[in-house]
């Protein structure tokens, strides 16, 4: 399901580059499937298209049930 997930985000960001959302989501899923390289990639295009982004502003609102798979996630985001 993951896959098929990063997928979509994939070819979401092919059609439309510059969006947020994607990208951020995308490093998330990266990190959740221990692709760490891909999702230091993925964040530095978050951090491209909006240099001033907090991830720990971001995190305030995003929460997941389990918090192994948070870490995961906001560290993919760094």
């Amino acid at each position: 399901m993951i896959e098929e997930a990063i997928e979509s985000y994939e070819r979401d960001i092919h059609r439309a580059p510059n969006t947020l959302n994607s990208w951020l989501s995308l490093a998330g899923l990266y990190a959740q499937q221990g692709r760490d390289e891909e999702a230091k990639k993925a964040a530095k295009e978050v951090h491209r298209i909006e240099p001033r982004y907090s991830w720990e502003k971001y995190g305030k609102h995003y929460i997941l049930n389990d918090k192994e798979l948070e870490r995961r996630f906001f560290e993919g985001l760094r």
